[in-house]
């Protein structure tokens, strides 16, 4: 290019916000293609999720037994994200809305970021793990979510991010929970 861009436009964010390499691109796009002051678009977006219960979504995530045989030791190598399609839709929600991660796109470098949270607990029940979805700030005053109470159709699915093993919880009391991103990744687990 000539000269540096005066606007970025992408949309490199996959349902799981991060896994396409959305914080590399950026960084370096801000570092070799546009100008310091250059409209970003979008310029932020966060992961934004809920503990679930669901039988269907714990068969999804993990294997018990099958034939007769025990495969419930294959449940540590299974993925720790699963996309949740239109079929998988019965499931409980068991906390309010959490934020997971939010990434500013219109910074120059973005640095891993982990903390301790407590989810408070709204209902009874095992949590399979977090339903996850995407709120993109597109620019001011243009907000995008493929949030589950009112998304149906689309590219970008709601993501359940399985715990290790499903965790009781009780109405009233809340779960510890690391939460972030590594940069390419989402990052949540339940802390003992």
């Amino acid at each position: 290019m000539k000269a540096r861009a005066d606007i970025l436009i992408s949309e490199i964010l996959s349902s799981d916000l991060l896994a396409e390499g959305v914080l590399k691109t950026f960084e370096d796009a801000h570092a070799r293609l546009v100008r310091e002051d250059a409209i970003v678009i979008p310029r932020a977006a966060s992961a934004i999720g809920c503990l679930v219960a669901s039988e269907t979504l714990s068969n999804y995530a993990h294997v018990g037994e099958v034939s007769g045989f025990d495969m419930s030791q294959f449940n540590a190598l299974a993925p720790l994200r699963l996309p949740v399609h239109g079929t998988m839709t019965e499931w409980t929600r068991l906390s309010d809305d959490f934020e997971i991660a939010a990434v500013d796109l219109t910074a120059r470098k973005h640095s891993a970021v982990l903390r301790k949270i407590s989810v408070p607990v709204q209902a009874n029940g095992t949590a399979v793990g977090v339903v996850q979805w995407m709120k993109v700030d597109l620019i001011e005053g243009v907000v995008f979510d493929n949030h589950p109470d009112g998304y149906h159709d689309g590219g970008w699915l709601q993501v359940l991010h399985t715990f290790p093993q499903p965790v009781d919880v009780h109405a009233g009391s809340s779960l510890g929970m690391l939460v972030g991103h590594d940069g390419t990744s989402l990052l949540m687990t339940p802390t003992a």
